[in-house]
């Protein structure tokens, strides 16, 4: 099954985000502050403002926010099948992201951009 990397960005961000949050409030706020050209409010309140910002615009788009919307005939296995790749691709030397999580938050973050 070949799905489009923008798609795929696009559906898989938002939850992304949202397990990142307790984990890179500075970051994110840093994010919020600079996008919105704004030092007021609490950090952890950007950094929430922000990710809601982000599913915003994505629902703006029009993009759905699970493969099960969008494409018909999804492998049964597809869950397990992607918790296999982010574990072996996620060990590679370039590290990508401030949170290593583990394998039941990667499995929620899957079910998500699934919705199964």
């Amino acid at each position: 099954m070949k799905i489009p990397h923008s798609y795929a960005v696009a559906i898989s961000t938002y939850p992304v985000l949202k397990e990142t949050l307790p984990y890179a409030e500075k970051e994110l706020a840093l994010i919020y502050e600079h996008v919105f050209s704004t030092t007021d409010g609490v950090e952890y309140e950007n950094a929430k403002l922000f990710v809601d910002s982000v599913y915003k615009l994505i629902k703006k788009c029009g993009l759905s926010r699970n493969l099960n919307n969008d494409i018909s005939n999804l492998p049964e296995n597809l869950d397990n099948q992607v918790l296999e790749y982010l574990n072996n691709y996620k060990f590679r030397p370039l590290k990508q992201h401030c949170v290593e999580f583990s394998n039941g938050k990667l499995s929620k973050i899957i079910t998500e951009i699934i919705g199964t």
